[in-house]
């Protein structure tokens, strides 16, 4: 299961939509399914027991998913529901966020699944003809997701 969207980013003023690609395990999944758009590394709080030494705020890194969402005020930006829709190529979850234009580095988190950090930003396509370092070329060992939040972050730090 992945939620796909724009890894490159979308500028604030461009339409902006996710969709849940379930693969074979959508069975059980309801037709509508909330999702919540907050900063990028910071998980929302679920309905769990965390493990001795974890806690809310920073959860046990090798169980993300498990429980249900818990949307406190103050742990997200925006929010909406993703809607089932039937093709001749299968059930997928699709969703427009078009009407958050904020810039930052964000994350999108469901009750199933977690995208890859992307940026809102007037400037996030000049990446394609000015180049950012590809994650993977300069910080060799680390995990993808935290190879891309520092390119995110080295790459606001461009206009401060």
């Amino acid at each position: 299961m992945q939620l796909a969207l724009s890894h490159l980013g979308y500028r604030p003023d461009s339409p902006k939509t996710i969709t849940l690609c379930p693969g074979t395990d959508h069975a059980n999944l309801p037709e509508r399914i909330p999702f919540y758009l907050r900063q990028n590394c910071f998980r929302m709080p679920r309905e769990r027991v965390e493990p001795e030494g974890f806690s809310k705020r920073f959860p046990c890194p090798f169980d993300l998913l498990n429980g249900k969402l818990i949307p406190e005020p103050g742990t997200f930006y925006s929010q909406g529901e993703l809607v089932k829709i039937e093709s001749r190529w299968g059930a997928f979850w699709q969703a427009d966020f078009s009407d958050f234009t904020t810039p930052g580095s964000y994350q999108i988190e469901t009750d199933y699944q977690i995208s890859a950090p992307f940026m809102i930003a007037d400037w996030v396509y000049e990446r394609l003809t000015h180049g950012l370092p590809q994650p993977r070329q300069h910080l060799a060992g680390f995990s993808h997701a935290w190879c891309t939040a520092f390119v995110l972050r080295s790459a606001l730090r461009r206009d401060a």
